[in-house]
């Protein structure tokens, strides 16, 4: 049986480079219109080559696109309300907080620190 795609690459997602956690952004924001598209429609979508594509899904730890997308239906049929779950994002929001944090201490004259 196919795995819920949350389940399927919650080992993986750590490893993406920036472009593929831009693709991976934009498949869970858009996955119920992602999971009826083509490779080539999805890549048309992405400005980026159905290779680029496949690549995504191997690193994600599919077998290739259709098991990809068995994995979005599943998820879309059985949660569809589903969100990307808050320990996904957990390590984004820590350093951007980071980065905001030591901005404000760098422009905050000395006297205030």
């Amino acid at each position: 049986m196919t795995q819920d795609f949350f389940q399927a690459t919650q080992e993986t997602i750590r490893d993406l480079n920036k472009t593929d956690r831009g693709l991976f952004d934009h498949v869970v924001k858009n996955m119920s219109d992602v999971s009826q598209m083509s490779i080539q429609k999805l890549a048309k979508a992405m400005f980026v080559s159905t290779t680029t594509i496949f690549r995504f899904t191997q690193k994600l730890g599919f077998a290739g696109y259709t098991d990809f997308i068995n994995s979005l239906l599943v998820t879309v049929h059985s949660r569809p309300d589903a969100t990307i779950p808050s320990a996904i994002l957990r390590q984004d929001y820590s350093e951007e907080y980071l980065k905001n944090a030591m901005e404000t201490v760098r422009v905050m004259p000395a006297q205030d620190i």
